[in-house]
């Protein structure tokens, strides 16, 4: 269903969840430049975080006969400067080397039919780990 869903509205929205002390959102969505993208970043009134972050989506078996099993995705996004901080939206303007969020690109994959991203019953299988430094 992740798929027709993504088909018909180009959004997942927003799930919120509890982690680090801190309350997170994160969402699949089609981004402006017209390419599939997973985002998250903090919560109204949580505090700022330097996370480095990886985005883990299963693989499912793959067709019969198969020599080499499928591999998960493994997508890596980190805030590259050492003073760069993750804010919740309303700090960004006020505090200087900031974003309000992080994102990594999802291939087309994502609409193909015969993905082995999505299992037998069309839905996708992601882990967002967050570390925070």
């Amino acid at each position: 269903m992740c798929r027709k869903r993504l088909h018909i509205t180009q959004d997942i929205t927003s799930a919120e969840f509890v982690a680090g002390g801190r309350i997170w959102w994160t969402r699949i969505h089609m981004g402006p430049e017209g390419r599939w993208r997973m985002s998250w970043g903090l919560s109204q009134h949580s505090l700022p975080a330097r996370p480095n972050a990886v985005v883990l989506i299963k693989a499912h078996i793959g067709k019969p006969g198969c020599a080499t099993p499928p591999q998960e995705l493994r997508l890596v996004n980190t805030l590259t400067d050492q003073y760069s901080s993750l804010v919740p939206e309303e700090l960004e303007s006020s505090i200087t080397k900031s974003c309000c969020t992080m994102a990594v690109w999802l291939g087309d994959w994502l609409m193909n039919e015969n993905t082995v991203y999505l299992d037998s019953d069309g839905t996708l299988h992601a882990k967002l780990e967050i570390t925070l430094q």
